[in-house]
């Protein structure tokens, strides 16, 4: 679904917003396009920078409510996966994140935000998410 709708936009260069380790980068990058991680967590980006290189994949350490200082040029799409944007804890840090990524985005470029139910997760006192397998040629 990631290569699908990030395929559809205007180049193939990307924002991986909040990237941590950068699994999705990687995965992107092998799929052709160039992909700049950012995560304001050294560990994650240590974490990240400790796999194998891919080609076509950058890491920057940065708050994400300033992502317009951080990166140059523009972006064909954005992912911003996982628990990253409840880490923007006020509506200034929100604004300053959509209003960045706006500015470094072309135009028609889409962008996928994931946004995980917390108050369920709170409420119900998960300490996990469910496992989701997908089958996907050969592979699960």
């Amino acid at each position: 679904m990631l290569e699908e709708v990030l395929s559809s936009g205007p180049s193939r260069r990307l924002l991986d917003l909040g990237c941590g380790a950068g699994e999705p980068s990687r995965f992107l990058a092998t799929r052709g396009f160039e992909v700049v991680g950012v995560d304001r967590s050294p560990a994650m980006l240590a974490t990240a920078l400790e796999q194998d290189p891919v080609p076509g994949v950058e890491f920057v350490e940065g708050d994400l409510s300033q992502i317009d200082l951080l990166v140059s040029g523009q972006f064909g799409g954005a992912l911003c996966l996982g628990n990253t944007l409840p880490h923007l804890r006020s509506e200034s840090e929100l604004q300053g994140f959509l209003s960045g990524v706006r500015q470094r985005l072309d135009p028609d470029a889409p962008l996928l935000i994931q946004l995980l139910n917390y108050e369920r997760i709170f409420q119900n006192g998960e300490r996990h998410l469910p496992l989701n397998f997908r089958p996907d040629e050969s592979e699960e």
